[in-house]
């Protein structure tokens, strides 16, 4: 076994621990997937589901328009203008002039599927890779998963419409924290944009003490209980 730090996107620090076989660098690096990094249009590209030069469309069939974009072999989304962008969100805010858009949902490749199913795709994939004979007894590798799962299922109930209410200390405890703190934070908010969730508003500083009601409906903050709602990225 040998140690591996944390990707620096993730700006979390520290480090998990990944098998040594010829595989264990491919599956560090995808293990920080599932704990604090975001998912990438590159990640796609990576895996497979999603190739260079793919074009993209956007469809907004209320006022009869549809608009274009094209991935870079560096994860980049070109619009029709030219203009090139990290963020699927923000490629969308501005090819269709509005203020916010998620991109991950609006945007859908050549085959129909949206940018988030192929998110949801390799997260399972990754999380499916994780456990082998080697790693079955590794716990640094085996919480980032159950996490998934968690979210996953909160994911699915959100879709729903249906509520999935915790207590803010519990939730952390996902994260293996008892006090929130901006390193956390970043945690939290890239594990939960790569399930097309965020807490709205944000958690709260210090130690815990309300309620967090997962929804990806709701926005607002009644009753002392934090909603959760899709997350822009």
């Amino acid at each position: 076994m040998r140690t591996s730090p944390r990707d620096g996107s993730a700006g979390c620090g520290g480090a998990i621990v990944v098998p040594s076989s010829p595989d264990s660098a491919r599956n560090g690096r995808s293990m920080y997937l599932l704990d604090g990094r975001r998912v990438t249009l590159l990640d796609l590209i990576e895996a497979g589901l999603l190739g260079p030069d793919s074009r993209l469309r956007f469809g907004r069939p209320r006022i009869g328009t549809v608009h274009y974009a094209v991935v870079t072999a560096n994860g980049g989304v070109v619009i029709d203008d030219g203009q090139e962008f990290r963020s699927p969100s923000r490629a969308a805010a501005i090819a269709a002039d509005m203020r916010t858009v998620d991109g991950w949902h609006a945007w859908v490749d050549e085959s129909g599927r949206s940018l988030d199913s192929l998110r949801s795709e390799l997260l399972d994939a990754v999380a499916r890779e994780a456990i082998t004979e080697e790693t079955a007894g590794d716990e640094a590798l085996a919480i980032p998963q159950r996490r998934h799962e968690y979210l996953k299922d909160a994911r699915a109930r959100a879709d729903e419409g249906k509520s999935v209410e915790t207590t803010v200390r519990e939730l952390l405890s996902l994260w293996g924290a008892r006090v929130r703190s901006h390193r956390i934070s970043q945690r939290i908010d890239a594990d939960l944009a790569n399930h097309g969730l965020a807490t709205s508003p944000k958690l709260p500083e210090g130690y815990p003490r309300r309620h967090c009601r997962a929804s990806r409906r709701v926005r607002g903050i009644t009753g002392g209980t934090t909603s959760w709602s899709p997350y822009l990225n």
